[in-house]
């Protein structure tokens, strides 16, 4: 038997669909796509940019309870962030 088909033999399954842009990253941060050339399919991806990212400090303890409520909501940390803040805002008077 081959090494190359031992590894596929070997490798995880990819899931078929991934809850969070975290968990796929953090799938591929522990797999290597070269493994998966044999089942991957090319495909025509097209998408509208719209949003730009802004860059700010927050707190390292802030920062880790927003981390486990957005995992614990099954949201991307960006995505909890964004509703919490949309909310605080509305509240202001402009």
């Amino acid at each position: 038997m081959s090494s190359t088909t031992q590894a596929k033999r070997d490798r995880d399954p990819i899931p078929e669909n991934f809850n969070s842009v975290e968990e796929a990253v953090e799938f591929w941060d522990t797999h290597s796509a070269a493994d998966y050339w044999d089942i991957m399919e090319e495909v025509d991806l097209q998408f509208d940019v719209k949003g730009h990212i802004f860059l700010m400090q927050i707190q390292e303890d802030i920062y880790t309870q927003a981390r486990a409520l957005a995992r614990s909501k099954r949201l991307s940390l960006e995505e909890l962030v964004n509703q919490l803040l949309a909310r605080e805002v509305e509240k202001v008077p402009a």
